[in-house]
C-alpha cells in the first residue's frame, strides 16, 4: 500500500478483488494533463480520453460514442430512452418503439408517421 499525505489522505493499494486509488482527505482528486486518457489494461482501447481546451470523448469497445464539441455534443450510433430509440441515418433521423420505425424525418422535412396523428392547431 502506498501512502501519501500528512493523514494518509491518498492511498494506493489492491485489496483482495480490486486495485483501488482512494482520497480520503479533504479537497478533490484531480488527475492533471495535457491529455488524459483512460485505456483498458493493454492498453488497445480508449475508453475516456480528453484533450486540454478540445473534446472529451467516451468510447464502447475502442470506438467513440459521445464526445464534446464547440457546439455542444456528437453522438455515433443509436440514443436509447429504454423503449425509445432516435437514430440518424444517411442524413434521416429515425424514431424506433421497441425496435420498429415509428417516425422517421428526412432532411428536406418530410415527415413520416406509422400510427395516427392528432394535430392541434395549423399542421
Amino acid at each position: 500500500k502506498a501512502i501519501f499525505g500528512a493523514g494518509s489522505d491518498l492511498q494506493i493499494y489492491h485489496d483482495a478483488l480490486n486495485s483501488r486509488i482512494q482520497d480520503v482527505g479533504t479537497g478533490n482528486l484531480k488527475i492533471q494533463g495535457t491529455n488524459v486518457t483512460i485505456e483498458n489494461s493493454n492498453s488497445s482501447e480508449l475508453m475516456i480520453g480528453a484533450t486540454d481546451g478540445g473534446a472529451v470523448s467516451l468510447s464502447y469497445a475502442g470506438s467513440t460514442k459521445l464526445a464534446t464539441t464547440s457546439g455542444g455534443v456528437a453522438v455515433t450510433g443509436e440514443v436509447d430512452f429504454g423503449a425509445w430509440t432516435v437514430v440518424e441515418s444517411g442524413g434521416v433521423l429515425y424514431f424506433k418503439h421497441s425496435g420498429t420505425n415509428k417516425m422517421k424525418l428526412d432532411s428536406s422535412g418530410n415527415l413520416t408517421v406509422t400510427g395516427n396523428v392528432t394535430a392541434y392547431g395549423t399542421v
